[in-house]
């Protein structure tokens, strides 16, 4: 096996652990406020990323002209962990990761509003099969409340930010 592709599977195993820890360790975080928990989140991120780019040699400033267009991106992400974190404090961890999962539903319906793209033919009747899957969940919560809906509805928030 190359460099190249064991650098890969390096990468790709950090990364699923990255995303498959991350509700399991906001939970873990309880007594930190959602906005705390966000900002550690990134900072910490943000500071890898970095440490990453440094060592593969990579300039970590950025030029001036960069950040006009950076920023949005970031208060986007910010958004999107901050409404997902959030929801962990309200609704259920499945609860939560399967209405942040949406995203591509949101992406889809924004692509042909927003952009004009046209939607392939199988993409309404997966979107359509994804929302009836989602309903199925919500629907047979036993536990079902206001404080879980309010978390869901922040998940569904993360999932739209996450489109944006």
């Amino acid at each position: 096996m190359t460099r190249d592709q064991w650098t890969g599977i390096i990468q790709a195993v950090a990364a699923t652990l990255c995303f498959s820890t991350g509700a399991v360790l906001v939970r873990w975080a309880a007594d930190l406020s959602p906005v705390e928990v966000t900002a550690l989140r990134l900072l910490v991120a943000g500071a890898l990323v970095g440490v990453a780019a440094r060592a593969a040699g990579h300039r970590v400033a950025l030029p001036a002209r960069e950040w006009a267009r950076l920023v949005p991106i970031g208060i986007t992400a910010a958004l999107h962990f901050l409404t997902f974190i959030a929801s962990l404090y309200f609704t259920t961890v499945a609860h939560a990761l399967t209405l942040t999962y949406t995203a591509p539903l949101f992406i889809a319906a924004l692509s042909f509003l927003v952009l004009g793209e046209p939607l392939p033919r199988r993409t309404v009747p997966a979107a359509l099969a994804a929302l009836v899957g989602v309903a199925v969940l919500a629907g047979f919560e036993p536990q079902l409340n206001r404080r879980m809906l309010l978390g869901d509805a922040l998940a569904l928030g993360a999932a739209v930010t996450f489109a944006a």
